[in-house]
């Protein structure tokens, strides 16, 4: 999720892409036309190129190497430039009254998982307070009460009262290792014969519809993490890097080389050749703030490399402990619970996922522009294990 000074860095980079572009007519006119001043304008080119070549991207016409833009539009598209939060777009749901119904949604009970689903209170923390003011928006919209169910023992609590033919939990919100259980005996319904939801719509994570989908006779999903939860972002691998070992041994810029497509395996065991320890370490994002407290330095945020420059794209491998959204099977009301799932989906876009990305940047001693755009390539190039299809 963009900020207004990440949007000004974007912004920034297209400019010298297209000052270059400017430059380059320019040259070659000048030197069809035999004019002195191309001389000048070379240097222009050649000052242009040594200081903002790594920010402004790869400047090859290879439509396969990697483009920045469209990469970071994959899952967010483009925002208002004037204001901090994305634009908001209709989620194109109908006006309805359920007249107080309590909407429950089943998660298991740890933080991790629980945070994302129900807040009692403002406690003046970004990720509490949005959820809050999440399920408060949606509550008034359609008269509904949002509640959060917790068992230490999930897979067996949605087995029982689903096999027993009980409409107790409208939605659930397990890891994907266990939905993946529930998939495979049945237990949970495709998600695209649900009413209302949209894929397409900005909030579900494209990368995670496309691979989590069966295909055969016909389609099917039976679960898929988007924005109404965390725990999948958190449980996204990504390496982190001590800038300051970067800096005193003047090596490469790591953010350069990714927005430039060249981040690959070799490039990194290149530099942790240089300096061996604690260079580069792959860690999840949860681990990222329990580096942080322990650790008193000042580190990066990279996507996975690529295993070669050949390869079009970054992958940032989900870990399967992320939770995803799912319905019980045979559930009686499809229709109600796709009506509040995409709400709270599209609310939870423009209120959880920037407290987000706002508490995972804090864990920085110091939060650069950079870190922000990592973030979106990796969140934009999540990789998610087809096994689990079902």
């Amino acid at each position: 999720m963009r900020s207004k000074k990440t949007k000004k860095y974007i912004k920034y980079i297209k400019y010298i892409k297209y000052i270059k572009f400017i430059l380059t007519i320019i040259l070659i006119f000048a030197a069809a036309a035999g004019i002195s001043s191309c001389d000048i304008l070379d240097n222009i080119m050649t000052y242009l190129g040594a200081n903002f070549d790594g920010a402004a991207g790869s400047s090859h016409d290879d439509p396969d190497e990697f483009d920045f833009d469209e990469i970071i539009d994959l899952i967010y598209e483009d925002e208002d430039e004037n204001e901090n939060e994305p634009e908001r777009i209709s989620d194109d749901l109908p006006d309805r009254d359920f007249a107080g119904y309590e909407f429950k949604i089943l998660s298991p009970d740890e933080s991790r998982y629980a945070r994302d689903i129900f807040a009692a209170e403002e406690r003046g923390e970004p990720i509490n307070d949005a959820v809050f003011y999440r399920n408060a928006r949606i509550n008034e919209r359609y008269n509904v009460k949002i509640t959060g169910v917790f068992s230490d023992e999930p897979l067996r609590t949605a087995r029982r009262n689903i096999i027993a033919g009980f409409d107790e939990f409208d939605l659930l919100a397990l890891p994907m290792d266990i939905s993946a259980q529930m998939a495979e005996d049945g237990l949970l319904t495709n998600l695209y014969d649900v009413p209302w939801i949209d894929f397409e719509k900005r909030w579900w994570d494209k990368n995670a519809i496309r691979q989590l989908s069966s295909v055969g006779l016909d389609v099917y999903l039976y679960f898929a993490p988007n924005a109404l939860l965390t725990s999948d972002k958190d449980a996204t691998s990504v390496i982190v890097f001590d800038k300051m070992i970067l800096q005193d041994y003047a090596l490469e810029n790591p953010y350069e080389l990714v927005m430039n497509g060249l981040w690959t395996e070799e490039k990194m065991l290149e530099m942790s050749d240089i300096f061996a320890d604690g260079l580069f370490m792959a860690v999840q994002m949860r681990e990222v703030y329990e580096l942080r407290q322990n650790i008193d330095l000042d580190f990066g945020i990279l996507p996975h490399p690529k295993a070669d420059v050949t390869q079009q794209n970054y992958h940032n491998p989900v870990d399967i402990s992320g939770a995803a959204v799912s319905i019980p099977v045979a559930y009686s009301d499809l229709e109600r619970t796709g009506i509040i799932l995409e709400a709270l989906s599209a609310e939870s876009f423009y209120t959880l996922i920037p407290a987000y990305y706002d508490t995972a940047l804090q864990t920085m001693i110091y939060r650069d522009v950079e870190s922000e755009v990592m973030l979106d390539i990796i969140f934009a190039m999540r990789s998610f294990d087809t096994e689990l299809n079902y």
